[in-house]
Protein backbone atom coordinates (compact mmCIF):
# COMPACT_ATOMS: atom_id res chain seq x y z
CA UNK A 1 0.00 0.00 0.00
CA UNK A 2 1.32 3.73 -0.71
CA UNK A 3 0.07 6.89 0.74
CA UNK A 4 1.29 10.14 -0.29
CA UNK A 5 1.03 13.06 2.47
CA UNK A 6 -1.71 15.52 1.98
CA UNK A 7 1.74 18.52 1.49
CA UNK A 8 3.13 16.01 -1.31
CA UNK A 9 6.09 15.85 0.55
CA UNK A 10 6.69 11.83 1.04
CA UNK A 11 4.91 8.97 0.11
CA UNK A 12 5.18 5.63 2.45
CA UNK A 13 5.32 2.18 1.15
CA UNK A 14 3.55 -0.53 3.78
CA UNK A 15 2.93 -3.71 4.07
CA UNK A 16 0.69 -4.51 6.97
CA UNK A 17 0.93 -8.90 6.59
CA UNK A 18 4.66 -7.91 7.41
CA UNK A 19 5.02 -5.31 9.75
CA UNK A 20 6.97 -3.18 6.75
CA UNK A 21 6.93 0.81 6.38
CA UNK A 22 9.76 2.46 4.04
CA UNK A 23 9.12 6.41 3.85
CA UNK A 24 10.27 8.92 0.36
CA UNK A 25 10.94 12.48 1.33
CA UNK A 26 10.88 14.82 -1.53
CA UNK A 27 14.20 16.34 -2.46
CA UNK A 28 13.61 20.21 -3.08
CA UNK A 29 16.69 20.05 -5.41
CA UNK A 30 15.51 17.46 -7.94
CA UNK A 31 11.64 17.10 -6.90
CA UNK A 32 12.20 12.79 -6.94
CA UNK A 33 11.25 11.04 -3.92
CA UNK A 34 13.86 9.46 -1.83
CA UNK A 35 15.09 7.10 0.89
CA UNK A 36 18.58 6.42 2.38
CA UNK A 37 19.90 3.28 0.98
CA UNK A 38 20.56 2.05 5.13
CA UNK A 39 16.79 1.92 5.29
CA UNK A 40 15.89 -0.43 2.58
CA UNK A 41 19.26 -2.66 3.51
CA UNK A 42 17.10 -3.41 6.87
CA UNK A 43 13.97 -3.84 5.13
CA UNK A 44 15.51 -6.29 2.18
CA UNK A 45 17.14 -8.37 4.82
CA UNK A 46 14.03 -8.75 6.93
CA UNK A 47 11.67 -9.10 4.34
CA UNK A 48 13.44 -11.99 2.26
CA UNK A 49 15.69 -13.90 4.13
CA UNK A 50 13.75 -16.78 3.93
CA UNK A 51 12.41 -16.02 0.68
CA UNK A 52 16.07 -16.26 -0.85
CA UNK A 53 16.88 -19.87 1.29
CA UNK A 54 13.77 -21.53 -1.03
CA UNK A 55 14.28 -19.97 -4.01
CA UNK A 56 18.59 -20.54 -4.22
CA UNK A 57 18.83 -23.62 -2.40
CA UNK A 58 21.78 -25.43 -2.36
CA UNK A 59 20.69 -27.64 -5.31
CA UNK A 60 20.14 -24.21 -7.60
CA UNK A 61 23.57 -22.93 -6.64
CA UNK A 62 26.57 -23.19 -9.24
CA UNK A 63 29.82 -25.05 -8.72
CA UNK A 64 31.59 -21.66 -9.58
CA UNK A 65 30.18 -20.35 -6.13
CA UNK A 66 33.08 -22.10 -4.41
CA UNK A 67 35.47 -19.68 -6.26
CA UNK A 68 34.33 -16.69 -4.67
CA UNK A 69 35.36 -15.56 -1.27
CA UNK A 70 32.87 -15.58 1.92
CA UNK A 71 32.22 -11.84 1.87
CA UNK A 72 32.15 -11.74 -1.88
CA UNK A 73 29.17 -14.92 -1.76
CA UNK A 74 27.66 -12.68 0.79
CA UNK A 75 27.66 -9.39 -0.92
CA UNK A 76 25.84 -11.05 -4.02
CA UNK A 77 23.36 -12.76 -1.62
CA UNK A 78 22.49 -9.38 -0.70
CA UNK A 79 22.29 -7.99 -4.43
CA UNK A 80 19.88 -10.59 -4.90
CA UNK A 81 17.93 -9.73 -1.87
CA UNK A 82 17.82 -6.18 -3.09
CA UNK A 83 16.99 -7.69 -6.76
CA UNK A 84 13.41 -8.75 -5.03
CA UNK A 85 13.05 -5.99 -2.79
CA UNK A 86 13.04 -3.44 -5.46
CA UNK A 87 10.37 -5.66 -7.66
CA UNK A 88 12.38 -7.47 -10.36
CA UNK A 89 14.36 -4.67 -12.12
CA UNK A 90 16.94 -5.71 -14.77
CA UNK A 91 20.75 -5.89 -14.05
CA UNK A 92 21.36 -2.95 -16.23
CA UNK A 93 18.87 -0.45 -14.26
CA UNK A 94 19.76 -2.09 -11.17
CA UNK A 95 23.21 -1.53 -11.81
CA UNK A 96 22.48 2.49 -12.77
CA UNK A 97 20.52 2.91 -10.02
CA UNK A 98 23.48 1.64 -7.51
CA UNK A 99 25.63 4.34 -9.15
CA UNK A 100 23.42 6.88 -9.19
CA UNK A 101 23.39 10.08 -7.10
CA UNK A 102 19.69 8.68 -5.50
CA UNK A 103 20.94 5.87 -3.83
CA UNK A 104 22.94 7.08 -0.90
CA UNK A 105 25.18 4.67 1.27
CA UNK A 106 24.71 1.65 -0.91
CA UNK A 107 27.09 -1.27 0.15
CA UNK A 108 26.22 -3.29 -2.82
CA UNK A 109 28.04 -2.36 -6.36
CA UNK A 110 27.41 -4.01 -9.92
CA UNK A 111 30.25 -6.17 -9.40
CA UNK A 112 28.08 -7.93 -6.93
CA UNK A 113 25.33 -8.00 -9.16
CA UNK A 114 27.08 -9.56 -12.12
CA UNK A 115 28.92 -11.86 -9.46
CA UNK A 116 25.90 -12.72 -8.28
CA UNK A 117 24.62 -13.95 -11.77
CA UNK A 118 27.59 -15.96 -11.92
CA UNK A 119 27.24 -17.67 -9.02
CA UNK A 120 23.78 -18.32 -8.88
CA UNK A 121 22.48 -18.23 -12.31
CA UNK A 122 19.71 -15.36 -13.94
CA UNK A 123 16.48 -14.46 -11.66
CA UNK A 124 13.84 -18.03 -11.78
CA UNK A 125 11.14 -15.57 -10.96
CA UNK A 126 12.46 -13.05 -14.09
CA UNK A 127 13.33 -15.75 -16.46
CA UNK A 128 9.69 -17.15 -16.26
CA UNK A 129 7.90 -13.81 -16.48
CA UNK A 130 10.43 -12.68 -19.55
CA UNK A 131 7.82 -11.95 -22.55
CA UNK A 132 8.43 -13.96 -25.35
CA UNK A 133 9.64 -11.61 -28.65
CA UNK A 134 6.90 -10.63 -30.93
CA UNK A 135 7.62 -11.62 -35.07
CA UNK A 136 7.44 -8.71 -37.23
CA UNK A 137 8.01 -4.77 -37.33
CA UNK A 138 6.29 -2.69 -33.99
CA UNK A 139 7.85 0.50 -34.23
CA UNK A 140 6.54 3.08 -31.95
CA UNK A 141 8.71 6.06 -33.51
CA UNK A 142 10.45 7.02 -36.39
CA UNK A 143 12.71 4.11 -37.43
CA UNK A 144 15.16 6.69 -38.82
CA UNK A 145 17.69 5.49 -37.03
CA UNK A 146 18.68 5.74 -33.04
CA UNK A 147 19.26 8.55 -30.65
CA UNK A 148 22.44 10.13 -30.53
CA UNK A 149 22.54 12.75 -28.21
CA UNK A 150 21.58 12.64 -24.64
CA UNK A 151 17.68 14.01 -24.18
CA UNK A 152 17.07 13.55 -28.07
CA UNK A 153 14.53 11.20 -27.51
CA UNK A 154 12.46 10.65 -24.55
CA UNK A 155 10.22 7.93 -23.75
CA UNK A 156 7.12 9.58 -21.67
CA UNK A 157 3.89 8.56 -20.07
CA UNK A 158 1.20 9.62 -18.06
CA UNK A 159 1.04 8.10 -14.47
CA UNK A 160 -1.04 8.35 -11.52
CA UNK A 161 0.26 8.09 -7.59
CA UNK A 162 -2.72 8.59 -5.22
CA UNK A 163 -4.96 9.78 -7.95
CA UNK A 164 -2.26 13.06 -9.11
CA UNK A 165 -1.26 12.98 -12.51
CA UNK A 166 2.72 12.80 -12.83
CA UNK A 167 4.57 12.58 -15.71
CA UNK A 168 7.21 9.65 -16.24
CA UNK A 169 9.89 10.10 -18.88
CA UNK A 170 13.03 7.93 -19.60
CA UNK A 171 15.49 8.74 -21.53
CA UNK A 172 16.86 6.49 -24.42
CA UNK A 173 20.41 6.92 -24.65
CA UNK A 174 21.56 6.79 -20.60
CA UNK A 175 18.01 5.37 -19.11
CA UNK A 176 17.71 8.45 -16.83
CA UNK A 177 14.20 8.46 -15.29
CA UNK A 178 12.60 11.64 -14.17
CA UNK A 179 9.15 12.31 -12.86
CA UNK A 180 7.11 15.95 -12.91
CA UNK A 181 4.27 16.65 -10.79
CA UNK A 182 1.07 17.79 -12.70
CA UNK A 183 -2.17 19.34 -11.98
CA UNK A 184 -4.05 17.48 -14.35
CA UNK A 185 -3.68 16.06 -17.96
CA UNK A 186 -4.48 19.37 -19.99
CA UNK A 187 -2.55 20.02 -22.73
CA UNK A 188 -0.82 22.90 -20.98
CA UNK A 189 -0.03 20.80 -17.74
CA UNK A 190 1.74 18.25 -20.17
CA UNK A 191 3.80 21.27 -21.71
CA UNK A 192 4.76 22.41 -18.55
CA UNK A 193 5.94 18.48 -17.08
CA UNK A 194 7.98 18.81 -20.61
CA UNK A 195 9.68 21.64 -20.01
CA UNK A 196 10.48 21.08 -16.46
CA UNK A 197 11.62 17.59 -17.78
CA UNK A 198 13.69 18.97 -20.32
Amino acid sequence: MSLISNDNLKITLSNKDKSLVLVFHEDTNDHLYKCHANNISKMVKKLYKEELLKVYNEGSVYNIAQFYTMEQQARAQEAIRLHYAMDHPSDKSLSAALVSPSVINATITPLDLSNAKVMYGPCPDCLEGKPSRHKGMHHSWDPGGKATNLGQLLHVDIVFIAGKPRLFSVDDITGYIVMARMESKGQADVNNAIDAIV
